[in-house]
């Protein structure tokens, strides 16, 4: 009998199952593959946001006008005045006015219109003191017009100069007078204008939103698998 035989073909297994691993190793080290990474990362939005809205201005004018106005200051009808004699009436009259003055008598008469210092004058002074007057006349109809220089009270008197010579020829004198004024006047009328314009106004408005980033890197093949992040 000879010696037995020895199989090596097991021995030969196990080397080659070696090699293998020692190469994929190697491989793992030295093969790289694309592994991709998701980052998620918080962003302020910082905007500015314009409101629009209406505003009204309301401006109200005056406008001033100027006019006129009449009214009746003296009216004396079917008076009776003695011989040597007058009567006498007042009223206040603002300057600027106008007036006018109309008699009718039945013989002539004596017209004066007085200030209130000149007619102080002429009352102190029983009638005698007679100048300086507004206005006058002596007839027996007719009338006067005349512009008030200043405010002020004025007096219109009418005389009866009929006292005849010793008490002889004296005569009463009947009569009527009238007088009106027109004085200035001023109207104000409001005018009222209305305004509308669009005024805008800047707001900043801050959010934040999500920003989400895709990282793709290449990795030893031994490390791509289980979880892996790009750095």
């Amino acid at each position: 009998m000879g010696a037995p035989k020895v199989s090596h073909t097991g021995r030969y297994v196990g080397i080659v199952a070696i090699v293998v691993v020692v190469a994929i190793i190697a491989a793992g080290f030295l093969v790289t593959v694309p592994v991709s990474s998701v980052a998620t990362t918080p962003v302020a939005i910082v905007q500015t946001v314009e409101t629009t809205f209406q505003t009204s201005t309301i401006i109200v004018t005056p406008i001033s006008q100027s006019g006129s106005a009449s009214a009746t200051i003296w009216s004396e009808s079917d008076e009776s005045l003695k011989p040597n004699t007058y009567d006498s009436w007042y009223v206040s009259l603002t300057v600027g006015t106008d007036v006018e003055l109309s008699w009718q008598a039945s013989d002539s008469v004596n017209i004066y219109v007085f200030t209130s210092a000149q007619y102080s004058a002429y009352s102190t002074s029983g009638g005698s003191t007679t100048s300086p007057n507004v206005a006058s006349a002596s007839v027996a109809s007719s009338s006067l017009t005349f512009t008030i220089a200043a405010t002020d009270t004025y007096y219109l008197a009418i005389e009866n100069p009929h006292n005849g010579l010793f008490g002889l020829g004296s005569t009463t004198v009947g009569y009527s007078s009238t007088g009106s004024e027109t004085y200035p006047t001023t109207s104000t009328t409001y005018v009222t204008q209305t305004s509308t314009f669009l005024t805008s106004t800047p707001t900043v408005v801050t959010s934040t939103s999500t920003s989400t980033t895709t990282v793709t890197c290449s990795t030893p093949l031994w490390e791509s698998f289980g979880s892996h992040t790009c750095s």
